[in-house]
């Protein structure tokens, strides 16, 4: 996913909460996701996070602490679980968290939040 300076300029203004997902632990633990979070978002609400073994249920609960969630690569539990939790499909790409789900956000959509 490639993050444009639309996305940041979105995000920097209005976001209190970014999960970003990673399929790399090691990403997590030494804290590159973390500065990678705050360079793209100009923002140090960002949580990184690549392991999810945790119910569909607390699944749901855990996405509602966040205002946006971030998938910069596929990753096979966090899919999993967002079908299980949400009947939802889900790409790599920048979603907004809703009281129905996960809404993917659109270039377009971020164009127009950006002015």
């Amino acid at each position: 996913m490639k993050i444009t300076p639309e996305i940041s300029v979105l995000i920097s203004g209005v976001i209190s909460k970014i999960l970003l997902v990673d399929a790399e632990t090691g990403n997590v633990n030494d804290d590159y996701d973390y500065y990678l979070g705050r360079y793209w978002f100009f923002s140090d609400h960002v949580t990184a996070r690549a392991a999810f073994d945790m119910s569909a249920d607390d699944f749901k609960n855990y996405v509602y602490r966040y205002d946006y969630v971030v998938l910069p690569v596929k990753h096979q539990t966090f899919s999993a679980l967002t079908k299980q939790a949400f009947q939802e499909k889900v790409a790599t790409g920048l979603y907004q968290v809703t009281a129905g789900g996960l809404e993917k956000v659109k270039n377009r959509e971020i164009e127009l939040n950006s002015r």
